[in-house]
């Protein structure tokens, strides 16, 4: 896990061999992959399966901060992985149980816990955001890239407004 501000070490499209979920925090960002092209707000995460070609463009670096948790397949956490981990995809309102978990993982990676105890929080940590993504993974936008301007804000306010009872009007 890292937090990070301003430019990243990676530019242009990236491709790993790993997979990461990229909790954003500030700046004018579009993330860009195959299927998806939107600018991201403060709090979305996006999730990206390994071998998927991804961009975080910005054409001002100083502002841009992000929390990034990237790992691999574990024998115990295999499952869970392959089953949530198919598709690139944002949330742009992620549960308060993941935004409270980024938080609490941010202060103890620069705590004087030893590095084996924070391996271990950083494990259980993936393994509920992991379940998290799988219970809300219907709130995720999946697919933009193809769509229009107008689609986009309708999808943008529906996924902002889920929990209220939506009207046709109101999209």
């Amino acid at each position: 896990m890292k937090y990070a501000k301003g430019k990243p070490s990676a530019l242009g499209r990236e491709f790993h061999d790993y997979d990461e979920i990229v909790l954003f925090l500030d700046g004018d960002v579009q993330f860009i992959s195959k299927k998806i092209r939107l600018k991201l707000s403060s709090g979305s995460i996006a999730v990206i399966p390994k071998e998927n070609f991804h961009q975080f463009y910005m054409t001002e670096y100083d502002s841009y901060t992000r929390c990034v948790i990237d790992f691999r397949e574990t024998e115990e956490l295999r499952p869970l992985i392959r089953e949530v981990m198919t598709e690139v995809s944002v949330i742009a309102h992620p549960s308060k149980t993941v935004r409270f978990l980024y938080e609490r993982l941010m202060n103890l990676i620069v705590s004087d816990i030893s590095d084996s105890e924070k391996c271990l929080a950083l494990r259980s940590a993936i393994s509920i955001i992991l379940l998290e993504q799988k219970m809300f993974s219907g709130k995720s936008i999946k697919r933009l890239i193809d769509s229009s301007e107008i689609t986009q804000k309708a999808l943008e306010y529906i996924d902002k407004n889920y929990a209220d009872e939506l009207t046709l009007a109101d999209i």
